[in-house]
């Protein structure tokens, strides 16, 4: 599958960044927009033959932009525009790399905001005790995201308003056995 998707990202790339001039792709869509159409109303039984002629087009003018695209893309090897072209292939998938972080970051500082604001409706009003059960809840779960949700879905339930702090600490404790035990 993952093969599948490295060609299929390639002949994207190479299909969009070597275009036809604009004058044929005016000319072009609204042939290809016309067979679409054909291909799609032939779909039915009674028209197997003629389905079978415009796919066979289809697949002609296909082919046809594909070698156009890849004869484009061969002739500016040798050109100065290649280093130009891979970075623009290249950029992309780098800043997506460099983006999951940043996005598991959030996730995980989203989900810490859920959990802090389930249990704060759970704790008492002393702002220390709070802050003493969001440290020991971070110290527990850390950036793990499987963690917090296990902990907001399974454990925020049994904490409740009058809960000593002995009382969370076993909540905290019991978290940490079956957590780091399965």
């Amino acid at each position: 599958m993952i093969d599948n998707f490295k060609f299929t990202a390639l002949v994207e790339f190479i299909t969009g960044t070597f275009t036809f001039p604009l004058a044929v792709e005016l000319i072009l869509q609204p042939i290809l927009l016309f067979f679409t159409l054909l291909q799609l109303m032939a779909g039915k039984d009674e028209y197997r033959s003629i389905k079978k002629l415009i796919d066979a087009i289809v697949a002609i003018v296909g082919f046809s932009v594909l070698a156009f695209t890849v004869k484009a893309a061969i002739d500016a090897i040798g050109n100065t525009q290649f280093i130009d072209i891979a970075i623009g292939f290249i950029l992309p998938i780098v800043l997506s790399v460099l983006y999951l972080p940043i996005a598991y970051c959030f996730a995980v500082y989203s989900k810490y905001e859920i959990l802090f604001l389930r249990i704060s409706f759970k704790e008492p009003q002393s702002k220390k005790v709070k802050l003493m059960h969001r440290i020991k809840v971070i110290r527990l779960c850390g950036l793990s995201y499987k963690r917090i949700c296990k902990f907001l879905h399974e454990y925020v339930p049994k904490m409740y308003i009058k809960m000593s702090n002995s009382e969370f600490d076993s909540v905290i404790n019991d978290f940490k056995h079956t957590t780091y035990e399965s």
